[in-house]
């Protein structure tokens, strides 16, 4: 059987990894956290809600998924900029990460999450990082999806050249695309 970035098989592999990690955090009490879901997803789709439970239950405090946009789809068509302020500006009025909170970013979660830690005023501090599967040095192309429709649409806008104003307002991934020479 095959291990998919998002198969039940690279959850449990990736649970583990999760754990190695936390374990290695020295914790007087629960640390909050905050997840921050991927490109394609959604917070309450498979992945997302599996990563929130897992950790909820092995932290002992209740972490939420951050939802930015409206769903799935605005994970594409917002662009990494504005992603970024929306999660900040959530995080500001949540009164529980006040005294600092833990980060997990799942694939693009990374990305926005670096941009939080980087970019934010005025947030609580991220006390621990933690990327899973993140495209932290960026693509060479828009990465695959599995609605074929969709895709030859992505395929479409992205054609018109990843770094145009266009393409770079209306398609996420651009943000972190990195086309070599």
């Amino acid at each position: 059987m095959a291990c998919y970035y998002f198969s039940p098989c690279s959850f449990s592999v990736q649970i583990m990894l999760l754990l190695a990690m936390l374990s290695s955090i020295p914790l007087s009490c629960a640390t909050p956290f905050i997840i921050l879901h991927g490109l394609g997803m959604q917070c309450n789709d498979e992945a997302s809600t599996f990563y929130q439970t897992s950790l909820s239950m092995l932290a002992g405090i209740k972490g939420p998924c951050v939802e930015i946009g409206g769903g799935a789809y605005d994970s594409w068509s917002i662009p990494i900029e504005q992603q970024v302020e929306t999660v900040c500006a959530k995080i500001r009025g949540m009164p529980e990460l006040q005294q600092g909170y833990n980060l997990v970013g799942l694939s693009q979660g990374n990305i926005i999450g670096r941009g939080v830690i980087e970019l934010c005023d005025n947030v609580p501090q991220v006390k621990n990082f933690i990327s899973v599967g993140g495209p932290n040095a960026g693509v060479a192309s828009v990465p695959a999806c599995s609605n074929e429709a969709w895709c030859d649409g992505v395929g479409s806008v992205s054609g018109m050249g990843v770094y145009s104003d266009y393409v770079q307002a209306h398609l996420a991934p651009s943000g972190y695309t990195k086309l070599p020479n």
